[in-house]
């Protein structure tokens, strides 16, 4: 049985509304990944197309009074992003928004199908939208990514794992607090990089939290070289993570002996790959 999402979040006035539908933009990011941040989340619902100040660029997506913001989820899927107030749009900046107080206990937690447009965009008149919403399921908590699989299931993306570290969703950093040995696969090149997580670096949660959450090179002489000449967004779309070895209860001598060995078997140290030493 279908559930309007009117019978859940009820609007008003759905013509002072423009409806943001939030997808991977032009560079990658996805906004699932940008939602873990609330400041940046609500910068991406603060931008505006020419607010660099380029003459005659300035589109006002915007141009309601409100926007109603809704995250790419799953194929046909929606995260309910909240509602926002637009206080100011003075052109060639950025819209200075408030956030509204109707629906804010559903943020991240309000799922809702509808189908996407297929019109180019973003924004989009909210009442030609809001009667086809309907919801699917309201999240007993917010949303912090997927939950933790076993170990040796974890092949996941640097950009779904960047919600994970930034909320620090309790499965995964439970799951995670192992030492052991680990790989990087850059996908767009197949290229590999060996690394361990030894106690000195807070174990695999520690140690791959410095990836996601620092420079997206975790201090790595070859990984840096690639963030430097290709950006982080290359890093979040193109690096994946898994485990290759759990050690839970050797010393990190012994570890540091795995992941030369693992180097050794996977050729990782060769010029195709990404290990120096």
């Amino acid at each position: 049985m279908e559930i309007p999402l009117a019978s859940v979040l009820k609007i008003d006035t759905p013509e002072s509304y423009k409806v943001h539908f939030a997808v991977t933009n032009t560079e990658g990011v996805n906004p699932l990944t940008v939602f873990a941040d609330w400041q940046q989340w609500r910068g991406w619902n603060s931008w505006r197309r020419g607010s660099n100040g380029e003459p005659g660029k300035s589109v006002d997506d915007f141009s309601r009074e409100r926007i109603f913001s809704l995250i790419r989820f799953r194929p046909m899927e929606w995260l309910f992003g909240g509602i926002f107030v637009v206080r100011a749009r003075e052109k060639y900046k950025r819209y200075e928004i408030e956030d509204a107080e109707l629906g804010k206990e559903l943020i991240g937690r309000l799922v809702v199908s509808y189908e996407r447009p297929k019109s180019r965009g973003r924004a989009f008149n909210f009442e030609n939208h809001y009667g086809g919403m309907n919801v699917l399921e309201i999240l007993p908590q917010i949303y912090e990514g997927e939950a933790f699989p076993r170990l040796g299931n974890i092949s996941h993306q640097y950009a779904v794992l960047e919600p994970i570290f930034r909320r620090e969703a309790k499965d995964w950093k439970a799951g995670l607090d192992v030492r052991g040995v680990y790989l990087i696969t850059d996908r767009k090149t197949s290229r590999l990089y060996v690394g361990s997580a030894t106690s000195s670096t807070g174990g695999i949660w520690g140690r791959w939290r410095s990836y996601i959450l620092g420079d997206g090179d975790g201090g790595n002489v070859a990984l840096k070289q690639i963030v430097k000449a290709k950006g982080k967004d290359y890093v979040r779309q193109n690096f994946y993570f898994s485990i290759l070895q759990v050690l839970p209860d050797s010393p990190d001598e012994e570890i540091i002996l795995r992941e030369g060995h693992w180097k050794c078997a996977l050729n990782t140290r060769d010029s195709q790959n990404y290990n120096r030493n």
